[in-house]
C-alpha cells in the first residue's frame, strides 16, 4: 500500500450530508461526557432539511442559544453543560444534553509525545485520507469512539485505501494521567465513475416498470406491444428483455431492447484487517451507488470497502442504489459491522488477600458476554519461601493459552514448599479481536510461617516474614491440614495449657532467640509425623503446688510412631513431683550438639523409649531427682556417643537398657548421688541386651 503524507488542520464546513449514505442521524459527535484536558470542539450530525442549535447556559437551544451550522470550538473551562436541540423537517425535536469538566493540563514533557497531543488539540479535528499512515506514539494509549471503555498502546493506524468511508471519529489520548479528546474526520480516496444510460423507461424497486414516456410503445419478453399507462411488475429472478420503438411507424426506425438480468446477491468478506467488502455475484455489470440523503446518487462502484481504525467498533447500514448498464435497478440497504474494537481485559478476584495465601486460591473471571477467555496458568514453581519475585521466577517462562470453560480457576497449595502461580487471561470475541492480558501473580505458602511474639502486625498477621504470627495457637490450624509445615521462629513462643497433637511433619528453626515455652498444662504429642527443633531454647516449669496435679507423671514431650530431631537446642524442663522429657513409643529421636537438663522431686528422665531408635550425639543431658536416669529404653536401638551425662539425686543412672542393640562411646558419665549402692553402675544392661558397642567413656562418682 502507498503511504501518504498525513497533515494536520481544522475542518471547518457544515456536517450537512456527512453521512450521505450511513443510516444514522442526529448524534452529538463530539463533545461527550467526561473529565477532559483541553477545550472541546462541538459537531453535530445533522440529517438534511434539518436545523441544530445549541446554548451553554442551560437555556432552551431553539429560543435562547445558537443556530449550529458547522464544528465550532467550546470556548470554555470547568463545568460545562451544553444543550442541544436538532429540529426536522416535519418538527420532530431531538434534545441531548451533555455535561463534562475541561481541567487544562500541560501536555507530556516528552518531545514525541508533546508534538504528537499538541497538534492534536490544536486542531481539534484532525483531517485524515485513507490509505495514510496516523502515528500515535507508543508511549501513550489512545480510545476510539464515545465510550473510553478501552484503551490500547499508540500504534501505527491505517485504512484501507478501498474505503467509501466518510466519518468522524472521536479520539481519546492519555498519558496515563490526564485525558485529551479530539476528532479524526475519515475521507475517502476510492472514486467511482459517474455513468448513466438514457432509457425511456424507470425501474422502480426492481420489480416495478414505470413506462412514463408516451412516444415510445413497449414490450416485454414476449408479449404484445403496447404503451402501459400503469406500471407492471415483473419477476427479477429470471432474465428479462424490455423493447422499444417509436409509437410513429417509419421503416428507418429500429426496436431497441434493454436486458434485465436476475437481481444479484450481496456478500461481504471480512479481511485479515477487518475491513468488511461489499460485492455481489451474478450477471456481470451491476454496480453500487452509495445514495445520499437527499436521495442521490453520485459515483458507481464494482465493490467497495468499509473500515475503520484498529481500536474502534463501526456498525450499521448503508443505502445503496444498484445499477445495471447504467440504469438504476433499486436500492438496497447493506447492513455491516467492522469490529476492530478489542474487549475489556477480564477481571480477576481472588481469595486471597495481599496475592498471597495459605489455603488454595480460587480465582473468578469475568468478562463481557459474549467473549471467550483463554487463560495460562504457569506454575505451580517450588520456592523456599513467599519472599521471592513471581516476576523473576516467570521472567522466561512462555505462557501456553488454552480456552477457559469455567469462570474459574483452582490454584492448589504444594506439600513441598511455597508453590508461586502467574495466571494470564484474556477475553476474545466474535469478529477475534483479543483484549490485553490481565495477570495475576500468587504465591500459596502452605509450608513456610514465621513467628515472632513481638509483630504489631495484628489481624493483619498471616505468618510471612514481613507479617508474622504472634503465638502458636495461630500456627495449628495449618500445622494439621498440610503435610508438613516450617517455622521460623524470633523471640518467645509460649504453648497452650493443654495437651496439643500434631499429626503433621513440622520443622521449627530458632532465629534472633528463638524460645519455646511451655507453660504449666502444656505438653506437646508427635504422632504419626516428624518434629525438627533447630537453634532454639526450650523450657517448661511446672506449678510446684500442693494437689492432684503435682502428683501426676508428666511426659513434656510424646512422640507416637513418629520422629523427633533437636539440633543445637537448649532444653531445660522443672516438673513437679514426676516427669520425663521425651517419651518415645516406636518412634525415631535424634539429639545432637544440645543440651537437655530435667529436673523433679522425685523421679525424673531426660528421656524414655519403647521399641524405638534412639541417637544422641555431641550433646550434654543432665537429670535432677530423687531418682534420676538420664534414658531409659526397652527394646529398638539405642546410640549414645561423645555426649556428657550427670545425674544428680539420692539414686540413678546414666542409662538402663532392656532388650536393645546398644552402642555407647566416647562418653563422659557422671554422677552426684546421696546414696551409693555397690552394685551401682552407670548404664545398666539386662541379660537380652546387645551392647554393639562400648567404649572410650569415663565415668566418675559411680
Amino acid at each position: 500500500m502507498n503511504k501518504k503524507s498525513f497533515g494536520l488542520k481544522v475542518i471547518i464546513f457544515a456536517l450537512t450530508g456527512l453521512f450521505p449514505f450511513l443510516c444514522v442521524a442526529q448524534e452529538v459527535i463530539s463533545p461527550s461526557d467526561g473529565v477532559w484536558a483541553n477545550r472541546q470542539i462541538l459537531v453535530i450530525d445533522v440529517p438534511s432539511g434539518s436545523s441544530a442549535y445549541y446554548s451553554l447556559s442551560g437555556n432552551d437551544p431553539e429560543s435562547s442559544g445558537f443556530a449550529y451550522d458547522g464544528p465550532v470550538l467550546l470556548d470554555v473551562d470547568g463545568d460545562v453543560l451544553l444543550k442541544v436541540t436538532v429540529v426536522s423537517t416535519d418538527g420532530t425535536r431531538f434534545k441531548k444534553d451533555v455535561l463534562y469538566t475541561v481541567k487544562n493540563a500541560p501536555y507530556p514533557e516528552k518531545t514525541e509525545y508533546y508534538d504528537f497531543v499538541r497538534n492534536c488539540v490544536e486542531a481539534g479535528i484532525i483531517n485524515y485520507t485513507a490509505g495514510a499512515e496516523l502515528s500515535v506514539p507508543a508511549g501513550l494509549e489512545y480510545s476510539l469512539g464515545q465510550q473510553q471503555d478501552c484503551f490500547e498502546t499508540g500504534k501505527n493506524l491505517v485504512l484501507s485505501e478501498k474505503t467509501v468511508v466518510s466519518r468522524y471519529i472521536p479520539c481519546t489520548i492519555t498519558d496515563g494521567s490526564v485525558y485529551w479528546r479530539f476528532l479524526i474526520h475519515v475521507n475517502p480516496v476510492m472514486t467511482g465513475v459517474y455513468s448513466r444510460r438514457d432509457v425511456p423507461f424507470e425501474i422502480i424497486d426492481w420489480e416495478t416498470v414505470s413506462f412514463a414516456n408516451k412516444k415510445f410503445i413497449y414490450k416485454i419478453d414476449d408479449g404484445w406491444w403496447q404503451q402501459p399507462k400503469l406500471p407492471l411488475k415483473i419477476d427479477r429472478s429470471v432474465n428479462h428483455m424490455i423493447s422499444w420503438q417509436p409509437v410513429d411507424y417509419a421503416s428507418e426506425n429500429s426496436v431497441r431492447f434493454f436486458v434485465l438480468p436476475p437481481k444479484p446477491q450481496i456478500h461481504q468478506t471480512t479481511a485479515a484487517s477487518g475491513a468488511v467488502s461489499v460485492s455481489y455475484s451474478g450477471e456481470p455489470g451491476y454496480k453500487f451507488g452509495l445514495i445520499q440523503q437527499d436521495g442521490t446518487v453520485s459515483e458507481l462502484y464494482d465493490s467497495f470497502e468499509i473500515d475503520t481504525f484498529q481500536g474502534d467498533r463501526y456498525e450499521g447500514s448503508y443505502r445503496t442504489g444498484i445499477f445495471y448498464d447504467s440504469v438504476y435497478q433499486g436500492e438496497l440497504e447493506i447492513p455491516f459491522s467492522v469490529n476492530k474494537r478489542v474487549p475489556q481485559k477480564p477481571v480477576i478476584t481472588s481469595s486471597a488477600k495481599n496475592n498471597f495465601s495459605r489455603r488454595l486460591v480460587t480465582l473468578g473471571i469475568q468478562s463481557l458476554p459474549g467473549t471467550v477467555v483463554y487463560a495460562s496458568v504457569s506454575g505451580p514453581v517450588i520456592v523456599d519461601s513467599a519472599d521471592v519475585s513471581v516476576d523473576v521466577l516467570f521472567a522466561f517462562q512462555k505462557e501456553n493459552f488454552k480456552k477457559l470453560d469455567t469462570d474459574r480457576i483452582v490454584l492448589h497449595p504444594s506439600n513441598d514448599g511455597a508453590a508461586a502461580y502467574k495466571v494470564s487471561v484474556y477475553s476474545e470475541d466474535s469478529s477475534k479481536n483479543r483484549s490485553s492480558v490481565t495477570e495475576y501473580k500468587v504465591v500459596i505458602d502452605t509450608c513456610n510461617y514465621y513467628v515472632d511474639s513481638t509483630s504489631s502486625a495484628g489481624e493483619f498477621s498471616d505468618g510471612t516474614r514481613e507479617r508474622p504470627y504472634t503465638s502458636f495457637e495461630q500456627l495449628l490450624p495449618f500445622i494439621n491440614e498440610n503435610r508438613f509445615v516450617n517455622v521460623i521462629l524470633s523471640g518467645e513462643m509460649a504453648m497452650p495449657q493443654k495437651n496439643t497433637v500434631i499429626s503433621s511433619n513440622v520443622q521449627i528453626t530458632g532465629q534472633n532467640d528463638g524460645r519455646i515455652v511451655f507453660l504449666p498444662k502444656s505438653s506437646l504429642t508427635v504422632r504419626n509425623s516428624s518434629l525438627v527443633i533447630s537453634d532454639c531454647i526450650i523450657s517448661y516449669a511446672a506449678n510446684h503446688t500442693k494437689g492432684e496435679e503435682s502428683e501426676i507423671s508428666a511426659n513434656l514431650i510424646q512422640i507416637e510412631r513418629g520422629v523427633l530431631d533437636f539440633n543445637n537446642v537448649e532444653l531445660s524442663a522443672a516438673f513437679a513431683k514426676n516427669g520425663t522429657v521425651i517419651n518415645a513409643e516406636n518412634s525415631v529421636v535424634t539429639i545432637k550438639n544440645s543440651g537437655v537438663t530435667s529436673s523433679a522431686d522425685s523421679y525424673s528422665s531426660a528421656l524414655a523409649a519403647v521399641d524405638s531408635k534412639i541417637s544422641i550425639r555431641n550433646s550434654t543431658v543432665t537429670t535432677v531427682a530423687g531418682t534420676s536416669i538420664n534414658f531409659s529404653a526397652q527394646g529398638g536401638i539405642f546410640e549414645l556417643r561423645s555426649t556428657q551425662c550427670k545425674i544428680v539425686g539420692v539414686m540413678g543412672r546414666i542409662a538402663e537398657l532392656f532388650d536393645t542393640q546398644s552402642s555407647v562411646t566416647d562418653n563422659a558419665f557422671s554422677a552426684d548421688l546421696k546414696k551409693q549402692l555397690s552394685s551401682t553402675s552407670a548404664v545398666y544392661t539386662d541379660s537380652r541386651n546387645v551392647s554393639v558397642e562400648y567404649s572410650g567413656n569415663k565415668e566418675s562418682g559411680f
